[in-house]
């Protein structure tokens, strides 16, 4: 979804879409704390709906119990996974990345011009300015 480890450390479940379309940020875990609208990719909507399930339980508006030590504790998770899937090491960003490249993508394939799909991504990854996407995007 492109967030940021602070957003997931911090993502409540009523900002996971029922339908797993999108995810609808408060602002509380943003940085900067404006909230914002992450539309998902197809890939990604099953993930988020079973997040949203398995996290339904009494007494937690949060997704993860642990929000403090989680970023420390997905980058290890990342870590792993990267080495037991053969990916040489992967930081959060290339996430990020990957995600801004594959909406960018969707947006230009259904019509958008290039710089209504640039908006729209650096919305998703929650930056005010089209110019910070040369971090995130491949060039043509």
């Amino acid at each position: 979804g492109g967030l940021r480890i602070s957003e997931v450390a911090g993502l409540r479940l009523g900002e996971i879409g029922a339908t797993g379309w999108s995810l609808s940020l408060d602002g509380h875990s943003t940085k900067g704390g404006r909230a914002r609208e992450v539309p998902l990719i197809d890939e990604a909507r099953p993930f988020f709906q079973e997040l949203r399930s398995a996290g339904e339980r009494p007494g937690s508006d949060y997704v993860f119990r642990d929000r403090k030590g989680l970023p420390r504790e997905l980058q290890r998770w990342i870590n792993r996974a990267c080495r037991e899937l053969g990916i040489e090491h992967s930081r959060v960003h290339d996430f990020r990345a990957a995600y801004a490249n594959q909406l960018y993508e969707r947006l230009m394939a259904t019509g958008a011009t290039d710089r209504q799909a640039q908006r729209e991504v650096a919305s998703a990854l929650g930056h005010g300015r089209v110019d910070v996407l040369r971090h995130y995007l491949k060039p043509k």
